[in-house]
């Protein structure tokens, strides 16, 4: 900064109670003599909501339906997160109901849509949600992450092509890939309106699922509905529970679950994040190597003059 060719000092306005990641920034700022950078780096946050998870006596039946009292628990309406907003309740509402029995988690999202999304293949394409109607439910199990790989997400999407029902997947946290093999536990059922109206998914989640035993007075959550209105694989509307931010990828803004009576059972693990960390080198990507090959290139700043096919 100068004026009239005078250099000037910006001040720094330090902010108390930052997160790693503004932390790390902050401290970056500071070894390059601009600490100026950090000021105001890390946003407001508002009051996260929060909710009581009942526990009922006897377990839901996972059919995409709210039996009689299996979810006599308040429901948590969804409100605009990202995307267009939707121009009525009939465009795009949502709200869930969350309710325990055991050891296992119960989660119910009822769905009003207008218009259906591309149905996507239930065996080959069931991933990257966001392309579709979708519901994605998010767990921190200790509600103490600054980031997804501590924490548990799964997708349902409630209808896919040619009639073949719902499938799950996870997603961007813990242990990502199917359902069946990263939450082998986890169940899911939904019932899609005819004529199209909306759609409701069930899904039950073992608590043993989750990366880390839960504490029943810290675990955080997220409940997001993706609308997509189109056929062209993308999305249009974005709902959350707790809609700030990042609302998918942040844990620290997600909202506040008691679970009453809870106490998990000891010795319980906390499990690493299993990240597929071939997908970020280039020289096990076929389509990297061959575009080595046809441009020249070379891959990761590597030299022009070495093959892709050099150990």
């Amino acid at each position: 900064m100068a004026d009239n060719g005078k250099p000037l000092t910006a001040q720094e306005h330090p902010q108390s109670g930052l997160r790693p990641q503004y932390a790390e920034f902050r401290d970056w700022a500071r070894r390059m003599r601009m600490p100026w950078l950090a000021n105001k780096a890390q946003p407001e946050y508002p009051d996260r909501p929060s909710a009581t998870v009942p526990e009922v006596p006897k377990a839901p039946v996972v059919d995409g339906r709210a039996g009689a009292g299996e979810y006599p628990g308040e429901a948590l309406g969804l409100t605009h997160w990202e995307g267009t907003r939707c121009s009525s309740r009939n465009d795009c509402a949502a709200d869930a109901r969350f309710t325990r029995n055991g050891d296992d988690l119960y989660v119910l999202v009822h769905v009003t849509d207008d218009r259906k999304g591309a149905g996507l293949d239930r065996e080959k394409d069931c991933k990257r949600h966001w392309r579709t109607d979708s519901v994605e439910i998010a767990l921190d199990p200790q509600g103490r992450s600054d980031d997804t790989s501590t924490t548990f997400k799964a997708a349902v999407l409630p209808f896919t092509a040619n009639g073949g029902g719902p499938c799950a997947e996870r997603d961007g946290d813990n242990r990502q890939g199917p359902a069946a093999t990263t939450a082998p536990g986890m169940l899911v059922a939904s019932t899609v309106t005819e004529p199209y109206e909306g759609y409701t998914v069930e899904a039950r989640i073992p608590l043993t699922d989750l990366p880390a035993p839960v504490d029943p007075d810290r675990l955080t959550a997220n409940v997001l509905v993706y609308d997509s209105d189109t056929q062209d694989r993308t999305g249009r509307s974005r709902l959350a529970w707790s809609a700030f931010g990042s609302a998918q990828a942040d844990p620290y803004v997600w909202g506040t679950l008691s679970l009453p009576g809870y106490i998990p059972p000891p010795g319980r693990p906390t499990r690493p994040a299993e990240l597929p960390l071939e997908s970020v080198r280039s020289r096990d990507s076929a389509l990297s190597l061959d575009q080595y090959r046809r441009t020249g290139v070379p891959l990761g700043g590597g030299s022009r003059r070495t093959s892709p096919d050099t150990p």
